[in-house]
């Protein structure tokens, strides 16, 4: 071969090379963020759950991508992907949530592997009332009926009333109130 042709076939190679080893990269696709899933403790739940199960007064015709949305998420933090079927920790409000016939769902970071758990779940005036004595302080951020924010173990949780449904927000990634207002105020809206 001339060596004024192998200049050009050196860098069409170099560049179907470097095409070939994009398509070997990571997309975020749910099933390999479920396989690399770090399993969440019990104890990393910090949310109050009702000591014995309760009726579902209204139930909660939502899915995870309706109580919060992809773009939602993104705005969070683009790295946070939907799990499809995630195993909500044994006590938690999402698993206590789901059992009732609300919806409970888990957002794992792809990079961190970090969970966002967030649940909702439709409950009567007395049991709102006996979840609210036991959801921390008071809080005004979120655009909800009523919100609450406790801290437990590096674990943040994030809980409101909307209506009549009880919504929690719960992570390692919520420090404060502010940081779990997105996926609350997503939830509420969705509820409302």
């Amino acid at each position: 071969m001339s060596r004024s042709l192998r200049a050009p076939v050196l860098l069409v190679t170099a560049a179907a090379a470097a095409l070939a080893l994009v398509g070997c990269t990571p997309t975020g696709d749910d099933d390999a963020a479920s396989t690399t899933s770090p399993s969440p403790s019990k104890t990393a739940s910090a949310s109050p759950s009702p000591s014995a199960s309760a009726s579902d007064p209204a139930g909660i015709d939502l899915d995870c991508g309706d109580l919060v949305s992809a773009g939602t998420v993104y705005d969070f933090n683009p790295n946070f992907v939907l799990l499809d079927d995630p195993d909500l920790p044994a006590g938690s409000a999402a698993a206590q949530a789901e059992a009732d016939g609300g919806v409970g769902c888990a957002w794992q970071n792809t990079t961190s592997g970090v969970l966002i758990y967030v649940s909702a779940e439709a409950r009567d005036a007395d049991q709102l009332a006996a979840l609210e004595a036991t959801a921390g302080t008071a809080s005004a951020d979120y655009a909800a009926d009523r919100g609450y924010f406790a801290s437990s173990g590096g674990v943040g949780t994030a809980s409101a009333v909307e209506g009549s449904v009880w919504i929690v927000a719960s992570s390692v990634v919520f420090g404060q109130s502010l940081d779990a207002k997105i996926f609350v105020d997503s939830a509420a809206a969705a509820v409302a």
